[in-house]
């Protein structure tokens, strides 16, 4: 499991979304979970058409096609997309998504999961998903902006908790957010 501790706009989603697609295509019977606070975050209308990936952009299956459409051609496997749903059909593996409630992967297992924005589920709803999601998948990967509850959040005390593993995607790291960035080693030096 790794929380990813991120500032806006720093491509985490594109990224662990482009884990998943690898692991997708190469790995026979690999199955995902991808959730995000509301359903139209999770899949609205997306699709593939005519070379063209269509649909809110915004959603993690949006995501996930992007990523698949820009593989070259003789990468691409047949598949079949429904609504939250994305198969594989040539080894079996299939991603498919939820909103995250507290029944969010019941049901369920997977060879991985990602909670996408969890600082902005409900609390108590978050809890219910820290503290059950282990039994689903051996790899649950959250990923998320501070949210409007601060540090009384479960995942903002999870970020702080000493046994789970974190990544940082600090805007000051950023390359071309950082441009400007102003640092003082020492009082009266400003680098």
């Amino acid at each position: 499991d790794v929380n990813i501790d991120k500032s806006r706009d720093a491509g985490a989603s594109f990224v662990i979304c482009g884990l998943f697609v690898f692991y997708w295509l190469i790995q026979n019977d690999f199955t995902v979970l991808v959730g995000s606070r509301i359903e139209d975050l999770v899949d609205r209308s997306t699709e593939i058409t005519g070379g063209t990936v269509t649909g809110n952009e915004m959603s993690l299956f949006f995501k996930l096609l992007y990523l698949l459409n820009s593989c070259p051609i003789y990468l691409q496997p047949k598949f079949l997309k429904s609504h939250m749903l994305l198969q594989n059909l040539s080894n079996g593996s299939s991603i498919t998504g939820q909103a995250t409630s507290a029944s969010f992967g019941k049901g369920s297992r997977a060879t991985a999961i990602m909670i996408d924005e969890l600082a902005a589920v409900e609390p108590n709803v978050a809890q219910c998903l820290i503290e059950n999601l282990s039994d689903v998948a051996h790899c649950v990967i959250s990923n998320s902006t501070q949210g409007a509850w601060g540090a009384s959040h479960p995942y903002a005390k999870l970020l702080t908790d000493p046994r789970t593993k974190k990544i940082v995607l600090d805007w000051t790291g950023h390359p071309v957010k950082s441009k400007g960035l102003y640092q003082s080693e020492r009082e009266g030096e400003v680098t």
